[in-house]
Formats: C-alpha cells, sequence, structure tokens
C-alpha cells in the first residue's frame, strides 16, 4: 500500500537536498516505492576516516536523511517530522564502493513513527544493523509551527542517547522503554516523576 502523502520521488528529494552535506557527501537518493525509500552514499575522500574506512558518522547521516525523509512524505500535507532519536549498530566496514540503505516504516502514527534502516555493501553485505537502525520522528503541524520549535528541535536530534531530554514530550510510557531498554530495567512508572528522580536512580 502507497503511504505517500505528498509528492515524491528522486528527484524531488534530491531537488531538496541541494546545497546541503547530504549532497557535499554525495548521497544519492535511487528510488522510491510504495512504504520505501533508497539511498546510498560513496566511500571516498569525502566520507572515509582516517583508517580509510566509511566513517561511521556518515552512514548514521545516510540513515537520517532517508528516514527523515520517508517521515516527511508519509506526513499530511499541513505537517512536517522532525527526528527525536537515531540508534545504530555498525557491522561491517566499506573501504570502497557505496554503501546503500533502504527506509521502511515500522511504526506510522498520529504523531510518532518509527523507520527501520538497512544498509549494505556492494557485495551485498550488511553494513548497519537491522533492528536497531531507527530513526524516530515526531509530527509537527506547520500552522502551530515557528522558527524556534524547528531550531530547537534539530538541535536535539544529534542527542540521541539522551533519553532523558524526551520525558516531558512522550510521557511516562516512552520514558520506561527508553530508560528501561537503553540503561538498566527499573520498576514501572505509576507515578509522576520529576527529572531528577529518573536522572539519579537510572544513572
Amino acid at each position: 500500500m502507497r503511504i505517500w502523502k505528498k509528492e515524491i520521488s528522486p528527484a524531488i528529494l534530491a531537488k531538496n537536498h541541494s546545497n546541503t552535506a547530504t549532497e557535499h557527501l554525495g548521497l544519492e537518493f535511487l528510488e522510491v516505492g510504495d512504504d520505501f525509500i533508497r539511498g546510498r552514499v560513496p566511500v571516498d575522500h569525502r566520507t572515509r576516516q582516517p583508517y580509510g574506512l566509511l566513517h561511521g558518522g556518515v552512514s548514521v547521516v545516510l540513515a537520517e536523511t532517508i528516514g527523515s525523509c520517508g517521515a516527511h512524505y508519509s506526513c499530511p500535507p499541513n505537517q512536517r517530522a522532525v527526528g527525536l532519536d537515531i540508534n545504530a549498530n555498525h557491522l561491517k566496514s566499506a573501504t570502497s564502493g557505496w554503501v546503500t540503505g533502504t527506509a521502511r516504516p515500522v511504526h506510522i502514527g498520529k504523531s510518532t513513527q518509527v523507520w527501520q534502516i538497512d544498509m549494505h555493501n556492494d557485495a551485498g553485505e550488511l553494513t548497519f544493523a537491522p533492528d536497531h537502525a531507527r530513526e524516530g520522528a515526531r509530527t509537527v503541524d506547520v500552522e502551530d509551527d515557528d522558527r524556534k520549535f524547528v531550531l530547537a528541535r534539530q538541535r536535539d536530534r544529534g542527542g540521541v542517547h539522551d533519553a532523558r531530554r524526551h520525558v516531558p514530550e512522550h510521557g511516562l510510557g516512552q520514558t520506561d522503554l527508553q530508560l528501561g531498554g537503553r540503561l538498566r530495567p527499573g520498576p514501572p512508572l505509576s507515578r509522576s516523576f520529576a527529572p531528577t528522580e529518573l536522572l539519579y536512580p537510572n544513572g
């Protein structure tokens, strides 16, 4: 089933990313299916780290880019998506050629989405772990959106390992999931907690 709510194609995605970090890194949008986006990034002087391997951060840029595009274009026309969280496991290095990523939705809700991104090298080997490479996004009504709100959310996109940052927005159920999964299991959250009460017991 086609999930897109806005006009989308590889050409549209490429145009929208002109003069951005993704263009600088040589990222290419390859395909838009009914429920996925596929893109790739070269392994060359722009994207390697000092050991000659594809920089892990570049893999995350690819995941963030195609996952965010998926979230945005599956929102209604009066909404946009801003990133909340991204988790990544690097399984295999790449030293040349291309690394190709495919983003598919795990969950599309009224206000949040989760996208899974798989990446493979030219030999078809998995380089970026499924089930762990996920882009979380929050949809925002454009008419309620202002510059300060967007900039604040954009700043938070880099702080993806700080689940505490999202406590006020997502409620206790999401907090319990993130703290239990990322830090260590705790008791069920059955009452309201101050941020410091969540911070210190969970390290």
